[in-house]
């Protein structure tokens, strides 16, 4: 049976005559992209006709970067695949001209604006010789009425004219100029793409028949990534609590992703999967074990900033940044509309960036470097000027003391500043997709269909709706599925700390919910109340999560001055202390409520404490905690008194409020 995909390999049939092989060359198109924690694999599309014979199909502009032994390539139907190979491409001149002719283009309309310069000059001369000659005939001789009319018509008329064709000539410029503004955007996307280097795939095959099929390939890139979050809303507290699973998806490959069908996955294909060997420990020898996993991917690091103009600082939107490391080609990216740009995720080191747009001198920032799990930020600036792109500014990124230190010193020429890099959002290495069966007081509600496929090593989402993620470096937030679950909810107040009682929700059987590791928001009535972190490791069946203060509830806590007493006698001295605890709902329905206070302990021996009244409280002995768990009916009031006495030798100061 012939294998589904072939490897990247290379091997090659003995008796072929790569002589005898046509040479097609083909674009293809993104079909589906499988998003893992760190790194992406791209499937991608191509259709092909082919007679019977053998052919070596070259698959083009696809990432400089992708991993080489990751490329798999499906069997066509008819076809015998005889070799895959990567080579790395460049643009022919062909391929340029768009570039040339969208110059030529600018040429011409420069030529047009000189031309309507000249004429708007022209008039701009016949209006001064107008205004210039405004006194008609000679000072000791007078006009008639006629003739002062007549002249005053011929100047209102020309002067009009002269006005109505400035005015035409004016808004012709500018429409003008604005065109040269859009062909030069055009000649910025057109650069990017040239600017880029790209790999090629040459897929050597056999056709046994007149083959009519649509070639399937894959490779991986490893500067992509997902994080898992969470929102967990509650309505009213009768309600279930209804659980968003959301994603925010980031990618700096080099490509767009526009409009594919997307895969979450909680494996992490990067990672080495050679398993782990025991060495020869010998006792005497510093030799243990290392535990540390090898992962060949991105971390949390990244490289962010803005591209402004070196005058008057303002943004430019839509340059060309090119990101590399060792004259390798590793992203590229285009400046948003206030010039932000960003690289994100990307592995520490040392780069290179190169930064260009039509009408500014080529910027080359050299030597930046980036520290692990952390962002480099580094603003650009560019000088007007009228040579081609070939002039280059080079700006030297200098480390400061030590690399670790993250501090770098800008040069510009003219100013330098110092950046210090700061802490980044770390990926997590490690989530755990669960295939527990969900409870029947779950209700689920997808945004957007989804399934949660199984394969050999972990479950994935599948995103049938598809999404568009750019090459830029950006969150782009998907939302998989909402769940609302039956939850338990109860109040809780500790008066002695917080006169407010707090809405506590008991997610029961969590688990059966395929949650991971991740951070998570909590909103109660559509407010905002706060976030915190899910730990899927908790071995609880119960997770406890706070909805913020309630304060429509009554809860207040005072001494019991009857109660309250000191007592002196001989060397000891005896202390009584009471509190009560007003509690009243002012709901229309009826709550759970638990209140909790406390009596203290102690741990020397000459210290007596004795709890005198608990009122019906549950009591700890060692921590001297008191619970007091009811349901209170609507409007139902509660008074809770709870007593203690501390007996004590006089030299010893105690405090037993």
């Amino acid at each position: 049976m012939k294998n589904q995909f072939l490897a990247f390999t290379f091997f090659f049939i003995p008796f072929l005559s790569f002589s005898q092989i046509d040479t097609i060359s083909v674009n293809s198109k993104i079909s589906e992209v499988t998003v893992f924690y760190s790194g992406a694999q791209i499937t991608r599309t191509a259709s092909v006709n082919l007679a019977k014979g053998t052919y070596q199909i070259v698959l083009k502009k696809l990432p400089s970067n992708l991993n080489e032994q990751s490329i798999q390539v499906k069997n066509i139907t008819n076809c015998q695949i005889l070799s895959v190979k990567m080579q790395t491409s460049t643009f022919s001149s062909k391929e340029r001209q768009p570039i040339k002719d969208a110059q030529l283009q600018i040429e011409e309309k420069e030529s047009k604006i000189r031309s309507l310069g000249a004429k708007l000059d022209v008039y701009a001369k016949e209006e001064k010789l107008l205004w210039d000659n405004r006194l008609l005939g000679k000072e000791d001789k007078g006009l008639s009425v006629t003739q002062l009319r007549e002249a005053a018509d011929f100047y209102r008329l020309r002067l009009n004219e002269i006005s109505s064709e400035s005015m035409k000539l004016q808004k012709e410029i500018k429409t003008e100029r604005e065109n040269i503004q859009e062909i030069n955007k055009r000649i910025n996307v057109l650069n990017a793409e040239i600017e880029k280097n790209y790999s090629e795939i040459l897929v050597s095959i056999n056709c046994e028949k007149v083959t009519n099929s649509t070639l399937s390939f894959s490779y991986m890139l490893a500067s992509a990534g997902w994080i898992p979050y969470y929102d967990f809303r509650v309505e009213e507290i009768s309600d279930p609590m209804a659980i968003v699973y959301n994603a925010n998806i980031f990618q700096s490959t080099g490509e767009d992703w526009k409009n594919v069908k997307i895969k979450l996955s909680g494996s992490e294909p990067l990672t080495k999967t050679s398993k782990p060997e025991l060495q020869k420990w010998i006792l005497e020898r510093n030799n243990a074990q290392s535990a540390k996993r090898e992962v060949y991917n991105a971390d949390g690091s990244a490289i962010k900033g803005r591209v402004k103009d070196f005058e008057t600082n303002d943004p430019i939107p839509f340059a060309n940044i090119v990101l590399e490391q060792n004259g390798k080609f590793i992203s590229g990216t285009t400046t948003d509309i206030e010039g932000n740009y960003l690289f994100k995720p990307i592995q520490p080191g040392n780069y290179q960036l190169k930064c260009t747009y039509v009408g500014y001198n080529q910027v080359l920032i050299k030597n930046l470097w980036v520290n692990k799990n952390a962002i480099s930020f580094n603003d650009i600036l560019m000088k007007e000027s009228a040579l081609n792109l070939e002039a280059v500014v080079v700006q030297d990124y200098k480390v400061s003391g030590s690399r670790e230190d993250g501090v770098v010193t800008y040069i510009d020429g003219v100013k330098s500043q110092e950046i210090r890099s700061i802490p980044g959002v770390k990926i997590s290495e490690e989530y755990g997709f669960t295939t527990s069966k969900s409870k029947q007081e779950l209700i689920e509600t997808n945004f957007i269909s989804n399934v949660l496929q199984r394969n050999v090593t972990n479950l994935e989402y599948v995103i049938e709706s598809p999404y568009t993620i750019l090459s830029d470096g950006k969150d782009y937030a998907i939302k998989i599925k909402e769940v609302k679950k039956e939850v338990d909810y109860h109040y809780l107040s500790v008066p002695k700390i917080e006169a407010d009682p707090f809405l506590i929700c008991n997610l029961i059987d969590w688990q059966d919910l395929n949650l991971l590791d991740a951070k998570y928001n909590i909103f109660f009535k559509g407010t905002f109340i706060g976030e915190s972190e899910l730990n899927t490791t908790e071995t609880s069946d119960t997770m406890k999560l706070s909805l913020g203060r309630d304060k429509s509830l009554y809860v207040s806590r005072m001494q019991v001055k009857e109660i309250n007493d000191k007592k002196v006698s001989g060397k000891e001295i005896k202390a009584t202390s009471g509190f009560t605890i007003n509690v009243k709902n002012t709901k229309s329905y009826p709550i759970h409520i638990i209140i909790e206070d406390q009596f203290p302990v102690t741990e020397r021996k000459s210290i007596d404490i004795t709890l005198l009244d608990a009122a019906n409280a549950k009591v700890d002995e060692k921590t001297g905690k008191l619970s007091w768990d009811m349901i209170l009916q609507a409007g139902e009031k509660k008074e809770l008194k709870f007593s203690y006495s501390v007996k004590y030798p006089q030299y010893i100061g105690v405090d037993n409020d």
